[in-house]
């Protein structure tokens, strides 16, 4: 861990992280689901079902890669980047609140 930081920042990032898990969580039921809808969807649907899963988890992770950055206190840039904005693609009223919170807190980064 890289010290004390305040309850402001820890929430901040783990809302992120929150708000990852629940994008990942989001695409892998995205994608099963536009397999299971492959008869109604069509070819089309189903490929387009795919890929909006594969982009939730890809922002699912670097939500979670940007709430680490927030909770170690690392690269101010990359926490927000990641944790908040990635965090706001995927569970946008988390992700919201974790914006806030990690920006609030800029002056503890390194």
């Amino acid at each position: 861990m890289a010290g004390s930081r305040s309850g402001l920042l820890t929430a901040g990032g783990v809302l992120a992280i929150i708000a990852g898990v629940i994008g990942i969580i989001g695409g892998i039921l995205v994608m099963a689901l536009s397999g299971v809808g492959l008869g109604y969807l069509g070819i089309g649907g189903a490929i387009g079902g795919v890929a909006a899963g594969v982009i939730n988890i890809i922002l699912g992770i670097l939500a979670i890669v940007g709430g680490r950055f927030a909770l170690d206190k690392k690269n101010f840039i990359l926490a927000v980047v990641l944790g908040g904005v990635c965090g706001l693609l995927s569970s946008w009223i988390l992700g919201i609140l974790a914006l806030i919170f990690i920006i609030l807190c800029q002056k503890e980064f390194h």
